[in-house]
């Protein structure tokens, strides 16, 4: 619909600087009944002057009255013919009209304020053309990839946006199952690596042969390190390092014990790095 200056339009209407429904409609193309809907809409009723003109009664408009009922029926931009829609689609101007009919008997709200032109034909803004081919659609009259209205583009994008939210709401909660899962089982997990350390423990002759070095030598560096010490005929460890150790207390003959010095996983670690230097 072109931009009109209603009152550059009418010279009659210039002289008195008002326009009736008629002369209106006429100018923007519209019907009447157009033209007193968005009347109803947008204006005060008791503003309106009427008048009787040839027998009947007509509303009149003043310029800014005027002004603002075309806004409201240009509101919505872009007005298409039922034809014009038919054409885009690829379909026949019957499928336009026969969904028209269907969806305004559905009590769509979408087409309560359809536009009407001069020759009654329909005038659709971009929801109701989007209403219709989204109604085409669903009985596969028109196809998906066919060209998409803005508003088709606006709600894929809110839609997209929607499951994206969707998504990162999901993955957050899922996020926190697998931190509460952690938390459940860290005293499990930790139980079992002091179980596993405890199943690889090895005597200091053992742990000298696993790691491929002799026996004296490996005794020897472990003291010049620092990391065992000899006290009373056994190993022990230092202080520093009494985690990478344990201590077997065991008994033999009648009522004799002993204590022999043990190599945890973490002192295995140790002595590699250790030994993997000298």
């Amino acid at each position: 619909m072109n931009d009109l200056s209603l009152f550059n339009s009418n010279q009659k209407a210039i002289s008195k600087k008002e326009i009736t429904t008629r002369e209106l409609a006429e100018i923007l193309g519209v019907d009447v009944r157009t033209v007193q809907r968005a009347a109803e809409r947008v204006l005060d009723p008791s503003t309106v002057l009427t008048r009787v003109i040839n027998g009947g009664k007509s509303l009149i408009f003043d310029e800014e009255q005027a002004t603002a009922i075309k806004r409201e029926i240009q509101k919505h931009h872009n007005l298409m013919t039922t034809k014009d829609i038919a054409k885009a689609l690829n379909i026949s101007d019957r499928w336009v009209r026969n969904t028209i009919e269907k969806l305004r008997n559905n009590n769509s709200a979408v087409f309560e304020d359809i536009c009407l032109n001069s020759q009654g034909g329909f005038l659709l803004n971009e929801t109701q053309v989007t209403a219709i081919k989204l109604e085409l659609q669903n009985h596969s009259k028109v196809n998906a990839l066919s060209p998409k209205t803005l508003l088709e583009k606006q709600l894929l994008i809110q839609q997209a946006m929607q499951l994206q939210s969707e998504m990162i709401e999901e993955l957050q909660a899922e996020n926190e199952r697998q931190k509460q899962q952690l938390t459940e089982q860290a005293p499990k997990v930790e139980m079992y690596n002091k179980l596993v350390d405890r199943s690889f423990c090895k005597c200091l002759r053992d742990t000298a042969q696993f790691i491929g070095e002799h026996e004296k030598h490996f005794l020897q560096v472990l003291q010049d390190k620092k990391v065992i010490y000899k006290h009373a005929g056994h190993y022990r460890a230092y202080a520093d390092y009494a985690d990478c150790f344990e201590l077997k207390v065991y008994t033999y003959g009648e009522n004799k014990t002993g204590q022999q010095l043990l190599v945890n996983i973490k002192g295995l670690e140790l002595v590699k790095k250790i030994f993997k230097g000298v």
